[in-house]
């Protein structure tokens, strides 16, 4: 206010002398004004420097990231992709389906009259990547998985809590190579899981590591030509994977054989068309499950009915959807 009384003052004072804006007057003029103009400009918000502050703390978390352990945009991208593994499985839906919450309500008819104390809750992020994994019995917290990823949306952590609050943290390390995970539990109890990895960055081999650093279990991994799993091979089990065409994104079937004698043990069939997706487990002619999986109008599993050998109804799945 100060500053537009002398500005008016000053126009006054120039024509009084029949100045009108002299050179003098006019250099004056503009400085006030200029004065005035620095003090209106609006201040940043506090959103605006919050998202700043973020954007500079994950440049610089990419910029350590990248300096330690070589690790960058490609890495990050091709391995989630591509890894094959439990922590970075290979996406069984469209990214609509993996995007906001997901609910699984259990029920034990087929009329869904008769609930489950039990439902699934899974949260998702924009990219389809798991953030949350809850279970609830009777409403209450019985389990749950909280994940925490790094500026490439890498796995940082996974802390599991169970319904006592005790928790087990997974630390996840990266190596060109490889990705290791580390997890400690309430009593200290360490074990580590070791993920070898090809120039794909897929997942070639598994290693499992007990408290002592003893190796007590290994599973090697094969691709097709496609990046598709060809086959597991454990020191109990060999997995062999088959697709109808080589086109298809999903196998049509799984066999199961004794690593020892290479006896067949049995065989997972799976079916789909734009309706449904039918698995059926069987050893030899004998069927042990089915599971008819029903999806929704955006092709997301909608409702799953599960089957036991004798074709009873053991259980029904509903998935409830609530989007971003």
């Amino acid at each position: 206010m100060n500053r537009i009384k002398s500005i008016n003052h000053l126009i006054r004072t120039c024509n009084v002398f029949k100045i009108e804006l002299s050179s003098v007057c006019l250099v004056f003029f503009i400085l006030l004004l200029s004065s005035c103009a620095k003090k209106i400009q609006p201040k940043a918000s506090f959103q605006d420097l919050r998202k700043a502050e973020i954007a500079a703390r994950q440049k610089q978390s990419r910029q350590k990231l990248e300096k330690a352990s070589h690790i960058d945009e490609n890495y990050a991208f091709q391995l989630i992709n591509n890894a094959n593994s439990s922590f970075y499985p290979k996406k069984s839906g469209a990214l609509n389906c993996l995007n906001g919450k997901v609910v699984i309500e259990i029920f034990e008819d087929s009329a869904r009259t008769k609930r489950s104390t039990t439902h699934l809750e899974t949260l998702y992020d924009k990219n389809g990547l798991t953030k949350r994994s809850a279970t609830y019995i009777d409403k209450v917290l019985f389990s749950e998985d909280t994940y925490y990823r790094n500026a490439y949306n890498l796995i940082d952590s996974i802390v599991s809590t169970d319904k006592n609050g005790w928790k087990t943290r997974n630390v996840f390390k990266y190596r060109k190579d490889q990705f290791s995970v580390i997890s400690v539990d309430r009593k200290n109890v360490m074990v580590s899981n070791v993920f070898h990895l090809n120039r794909k960055l897929q997942c070639v081999k598994a290693e499992t590591l007990n408290g002592s650093g003893d190796l007590v279990g290994i599973i090697l991994f094969k691709y097709d030509d496609s990046g598709r799993i060809i086959e597991e091979v454990s020191d109990t089990r060999k997995t062999v994977y088959e697709y109808e065409s080589q086109q298809a994104d999903f196998y049509s079937s799984v066999k199961f054989y004794n690593i020892k004698d290479g006896t067949f043990l049995s065989e997972n069939i799976r079916s789909e068309d734009k309706e449904k997706v039918v698995f059926i487990s069987k050893k030899g002619d004998k069927v042990l499950s089915k599971t008819i999986s029903w999806n929704n109008a955006n092709g997301c599993n909608h409702i799953v009915y599960n089957y036991n050998a004798e074709g009873k109804l053991t259980a029904v799945y509903e998935y409830l959807y609530e989007r971003y």
